[in-house]
This record gives C-alpha cells, structure tokens and sequence, in this order.
C-alpha cells in the first residue's frame, strides 16, 4: 500500500507524492524522537506510513480473527474520512484513514 502524508489542515504534503496513492495519513509536524535523545517535529511519508501501520497493528492486535491483506485493505477503505472528491482520486487515494471507533 502506498501513504501520501497530510498536513493538520488535511491538505497532502507539497513533498508527498499523487497519481499512485493508496490512502493519506498525518505526515506533517509530526512530533518525535531526535538523534540528541530530544524531541523535534519531522516531516515525511515515512511518519504518515509509521501511522497507518500503528493503527492497522493496533486494529490486529485486539481481533481474535485472522485478516487476509485484502480484507485489511477493504477495512481500510470502510473506514475514511474524505478529503476530496468521494471516490478515490490522486490526491489522496482512497482518502485519509480514520479509525475513530474501531479500536477499542
């Protein structure tokens, strides 16, 4: 699956690629650990795909049934919030993945 990253408006980062985008995640001013053992705010696909990972692991970790990765990405299509047109479109594909509810 390919991760675009939004900023807090929800607009895709200007460094984030579009065209072949499967969801969008938090990838701007995202705060984290820095090589001086601080804190610092970073930015990048790298963080919005740490993100989507964390929650579809969260989500695995508290279900007792296996998921095949097509049903992991249906579950990711099921669960949305749209950003742009509501279809997928280039920008941020299936849209940015909201789990609100889902993980208990």
């Amino acid at each position: 699956m390919s991760i675009t990253s939004v900023n807090k408006d929800f607009n895709r980062a200007s460094s984030s690629a579009k065209g072949k985008i499967d969801f969008a995640a938090p990838g701007v001013d995202v705060l984290s650990t820095n090589s001086a053992g601080g804190y610092s705010l970073f930015d990048g696909t790298s963080f919005a795909t740490a993100y989507a990972s964390g929650l579809i692991g969260e989500f695995l970790s508290e279900s007792k049934e296996k998921f095949s990765q097509k049903e992991i990405r249906n579950l990711l299509i099921g669960n949305v919030e749209n950003l742009g047109d509501k279809d997928f479109n280039r920008e941020y594909g299936h849209e940015i993945i909201n789990f609100n509810g889902m993980v208990k």
